[in-house]
C-alpha cells in the first residue's frame, strides 16, 4: 500500500469510518485542529499493514474521550517531545471530556498495540491514559490531572494486562486515585516522571511481571485519607523489579507521604537502591514477605 498524507489548514472530518485505507508498509498521516474530533480522525484510519498511523493534533480544547483500538498509532499533541517537568511548553492540546460515571470520562483508552501518546494535557474524571490488554505502549511528555477518587479507574495512568510499556517525562498532578496504577501485564519502564498530590499511592503495581522504576519524583501521596498512600508500592510481582534513584517525599512538608516510601509485598525479586526518601509516615522501605530483595 501507499502512503497517505492529509495536510490541510482546517478541521479534518470523515463522514464514514475507515475512509483512509492502506496496507503493507503504507503509512497514514493527518492533522486535526480544534473544532474537530480526534476520535473521528482515529476512526477514519484503516491500515491493515504494518505502517505507522500519525495524528498531529493542534492546540486547543477537545471535549472528548479517545479510544485507539487499532495498531501502530502515534498521537502527537502540540507539545510533542517537550518534557513538562524541565522545558517551557507551547499552548496545550487539552483533552477535557464531559463528566460522567466514575472512570468513564477518560482521556485516552488504548486497546490496540504499538501506540504512543505524546505531548498532551488531560483534565479528566477517569484515567488520563488507560491501557488494556495490548503491548508496545509509550506515554510521554503529558500533563495529567484526574479527580473523583473512588477506584483505580481514576488513576493518572492506568494499565490492565498491558505489557512492554514506557511511561516517561510525564507530570501527574492532583490525581483522584493513584498517580499510576498497573495490574497484570509486565515489562514496565517508568522513568523521569513527577507525581504530586495523589489521593492514594504515587505508583502502585500489582501482579506485574518485571518493572524498572527510575528517577521519578513522588510527593504528597495519600491526600484523600483512604489509606494506601505509599510513594511506590509493588505487590504480588513476578520477575525482577528494579527501583532506583527515585526522590520520594523530598519536596513536601513533614508527613507528606501517607504511608511507606517504598513497599515491596509478596514479590519474587526486587532491587531497591539509591532512592532518597523523606517525610513518610511509615517506613522508608518496607518489605513483607519477599524472599529476594536487595
Amino acid at each position: 500500500g501507499g502512503d497517505i498524507l492529509i495536510d490541510n489548514d482546517g478541521i479534518f472530518f470523515s463522514e464514514d469510518p475507515d475512509s483512509l485505507r492502506t496496507t503493507g508498509i503504507g503509512s497514514i498521516t493527518l492533522n486535526q485542529w480544534e473544532g474537530g474530533s480526534i476520535q473521528n480522525a482515529v476512526d477514519a484510519v484503516e491500515n491493515t499493514g504494518t505502517g505507522l498511523n500519525t495524528i498531529n493534533v493542534g492546540p486547543g480544547t477537545f471535549a472528548e474521550s479517545v479510544t485507539v483500538y487499532e495498531d501502530n498509532f502515534l498521537l502527537k499533541g502540540n507539545n510533542f517531545g517537550i518534557n513538562p517537568n524541565t522545558q517551557v511548553r507551547n499552548t496545550e492540546t487539552l483533552i477535557q471530556p464531559s463528566t460522567g460515571f466514575d472512570g468513564t470520562a477518560f482521556g485516552f483508552l488504548l486497546t490496540g498495540n504499538n501506540i504512543t501518546v505524546d505531548g498532551f494535557s488531560m483534565d479528566t474524571e477517569g484515567a488520563g491514559v488507560a491501557m488494556s490488554g495490548g503491548s508496545g505502549y509509550s506515554v510521554l511528555n503529558n500533563i495529567i490531572t484526574t479527580y473523583d477518587a473512588v477506584d483505580a479507574l481514576d488513576a493518572g495512568i492506568q494499565g490492565t494486562d498491558a505489557s512492554d510499556v514506557t511511561v516517561q517525562y510525564n507530570k501527574i498532578d492532583v490525581v483522584g486515585n493513584d498517580g499510576m496504577n498497573f495490574s497484570g501485564g509486565g515489562n514496565l519502564t517508568i522513568w523521569d516522571n513527577t507525581v504530586n498530590s495523589t489521593q492514594t499511592a504515587g505508583v502502585y503495581l500489582t501482579g506485574v511481571n518485571a518493572s524498572s522504576i527510575i528517577n521519578n519524583d513522588v510527593n504528597n501521596t495519600g491526600t484523600g485519607g483512604f489509606g494506601g498512600g505509599d510513594g511506590i508500592s509493588v505487590n504480588s510481582g513476578t520477575g525482577l523489579h528494579f527501583i532506583s534513584s527515585n526522590h520520594i517525599g523530598t519536596l513536601g512538608a513533614a508527613n507528606n507521604i501517607q504511608g511507606n516510601g517504598i513497599t515491596i509485598h509478596d514479590t519474587a525479586a526486587a532491587i531497591v537502591i539509591d532512592n532518597v526518601i523523606a517525610n513518610a509516615t511509615g517506613n522508608g522501605v518496607f518489605v513483607d514477605p519477599s524472599p529476594n530483595v536487595s
